[in-house]
């Protein structure tokens, strides 16, 4: 009975909580020789041109590329050159062609009215001049120019998207999108553990992949899943993956 007793207590000690798929123990673990994939290689950060880039220009410069502004560039020029083809109208001024450094402008704007939370009002409303507006906006380009380029920036050729629609419902910016998420995972490395999550986009715009959920601020949104190969893996494996990290999220279809 002795024997028994100090059996049952040692296992006690061993192990003091149990439960269906895991149990606790006082006693560490025999260290193993750790995998092939789980041994980190680089350390995470910056990596490449990315560690020399200084200024917010250079290093958005890195992410948007030149390669990805000349697409966008080619396909935005097709879509004016139809537009003013087919334009039965009266010609104005600020129905031109554009070129790489004025989508550049666009993309700025762009940029800094979505940081000073412009991006909800009416373009008239920038554009006033009783000192409600926005100077940067009146100083930069003329309120007709910058709608007029809003309407015309394409990122894909049109004549073949019905066919990849079919495969693919993001087939309007898949080409830009692939690219950036290739920049992203070549300019900066996750270390073994990184924090998981998924991003809801406010979006009512035509897309078909918008998810409707009434319990949530913005009912209507895209749904930016932060998902990569595993939860915790290397950096090696993140780069594999076809998912991505906090800095290349995939949309959800």
């Amino acid at each position: 009975m002795r024997v028994r007793n100090r059996r049952k207590h040692r296992q006690v000690e061993k192990c003091f909580f149990q439960g269906e798929k895991f149990t606790w123990s006082r006693t560490p673990p025999k260290i193993a020789r750790a995998r092939r994939e789980n041994i980190t290689v680089r350390l995470p950060g910056c990596v490449d041109e990315a560690k020399n880039a200084n200024t917010p220009h250079d290093a958005f410069s890195l992410f948007i590329s030149d390669d990805i502004l000349n697409i966008i560039l080619t396909h935005t020029e097709q879509k004016t050159h139809y537009y003013l083809f087919n334009f039965t109208g009266k010609f104005q001024k600020w129905m031109q062609r554009t070129s790489l450094d004025e989508l550049r402008v666009v993309i700025g704007l762009l940029i800094y009215g979505g940081v000073s939370k412009y991006s909800h009002e009416y373009i008239e409303s920038l554009y006033k001049m009783d000192g409600t507006g926005r100077l940067i906006f009146l100083v930069v380009m003329a309120r007709n120019r910058f709608r007029f380029l809003l309407s015309m920036i394409r990122f894909d050729d049109k004549a073949t998207r019905t066919e990849r629609r079919l495969k693919d419902k993001m087939a309007a910016f898949r080409e830009i999108w692939d690219m950036l998420i290739g920049l992203c995972k070549s300019l900066y490395l996750v270390g073994s553990a990184v924090y998981i999550d998924e991003h809801l986009l406010p979006f009512r715009g035509r897309c078909g992949f918008r998810q409707y959920m009434p319990k949530k601020c913005a009912d209507i949104s895209l749904n930016l899943k932060k998902t990569p190969y595993r939860a915790l893996k290397t950096t090696r494996r993140y780069q594999e993956s076809e998912g991505a990290v906090m800095y290349a999220a995939g949309v959800e279809m």
